[in-house]
């Protein structure tokens, strides 16, 4: 008979002490994890019930709310839309202001990959981004820096496999020579720009001879001296001092007493601009808040004349569109000089589509008024 010394019998109690512990803690946490059914509507807001979502998310919080594990989202008809790694925070009655982390894959409802991207612990998008059409043929490829910022040369194809433009970017800005190509792979157009704005008031394009043309970048017309009928050879930067169509000015919004008393005097004249700039934006997403308006350019033949970060799109004939966040991913990519169709949308939030007719992208836009 074999004698076993006392300490290991002590040994085996606190050993089995031990694992009695950590499965009383593992059981509590699965008690305290809840599987959780979000509803959103086309718009990703959130719904309260199935049948007036567009999808629906299966996600698990754990006892302080914060989500558990891999997110997966669904059509309402039960294919899969979306399936994210991980978030930091789940916003239940606004999307956009959920905070994703790790990668994220988007499917068509054929199963087919859709967008694919990793975000940060801030939820900002990181490393490579992926864009694909239906038939699984690459449309765009970008890349973002650690702090969510395009760099590198973002390529646009179309679906033949064929180039259809080459943006340089630097820091979150396009940097550097625009390119667009036809799809036979011809090169077509030129843009430069500086810090995200156009160089010049003009741009090049080639005709099918190959022989390049100057053209007015915000009308798409030859460009001419005025009262001279032959192309202008001298370059013109673009003024950054040049009022826009439509302006906010400090000084025609406020008396000198006003900007005293709230400090806007001792802005320099960079912060004004700035300030400016702002409240132009934000004058914008007011008339949002307004009755809805008719547009009446519904068709073919506008394009692109500002672009204010893919929220605002200016066309050439001066109308103001608002583009939902979901959908900004491509507008904030879009050119000026793109071409664009209006059509009516079936969305009582967003009444049009905008289709750039250049990358063949569709997204949807309230008409907030003209300039």
């Amino acid at each position: 008979m074999s004698i076993k010394p006392k300490y290991m019998k002590t040994k085996h109690i606190k050993l089995f002490c031990i694992i009695s512990i950590l499965m009383f803690i593992s059981i509590g946490e699965s008690f305290a994890q809840v599987k959780d059914t979000l509803y959103y509507n086309k718009e990703w807001k959130g719904v309260e019930t199935k049948r007036e979502a567009e999808y629906y998310r299966i996600v698990t919080f754990n006892s302080n709310g914060i989500p558990k594990g891999e997110i997966l989202d669904y059509y309402k008809s039960g294919e899969l839309q979306a399936k994210s790694e991980s978030a930091k925070s789940i916003n239940r009655f606004d999307d956009s202001k959920s905070i994703f982390v790790g990668k994220s894959i988007i499917y068509y409802k054929s199963g087919q990959i859709e967008e694919e991207y990793t975000h940060n612990a801030e939820g900002k998008v990181i490393g490579n981004y992926n864009d694909y059409y239906k038939s699984g043929k690459i449309k765009t490829r970008a890349t973002f820096d650690l702090n969510g910022k395009i760099i590198g040369t973002a390529i646009y194809l179309y679906e033949n496999g064929q180039v259809s433009k080459e943006i340089p970017y630097s820091k979150g800005k396009i940097n550097g020579t625009v390119i667009y190509y036809s799809k036979t792979g011809i090169e077509t157009a030129e843009i430069n720009y500086v810090n995200g704005d156009p160089k010049y008031d003009w741009y090049i394009a080639f005709d099918k001879q190959g022989k390049s043309h100057k053209y007015n970048i915000k009308t798409n017309k030859l460009y001419f001296v005025s009262g001279q009928n032959k192309e202008k050879e001298n370059i013109k930067p673009i003024s950054k001092t040049s009022p826009q169509h439509f302006s906010l000015s400090l000084d025609k919004i406020m008396t000198k007493d006003e900007q005293i008393n709230t400090g806007i005097i001792k802005l320099s004249d960079k912060e004004r601009k700035n300030l400016e700039k702002w409240l132009k934006k934000w004058t914008l997403s007011v008339l949002t808040l307004t009755k809805e308006k008719e547009y009446a350019g519904v068709g073919s033949g506008h394009w692109i004349s500002e672009n204010s970060d893919g929220k605002i799109i200016e066309l050439e004939d001066g109308s103001n569109w608002l583009v939902p966040s979901i959908d900004r991913i491509y507008s904030s990519l879009w050119l000026v000089t793109d071409e664009i169709t209006v059509l009516v949308n079936r969305n009582d939030f967003y009444p049009y589509k905008l289709v750039n007719t250049d990358s063949k992208e569709v997204v949807e836009a309230k008409y907030i008024g003209s300039e």
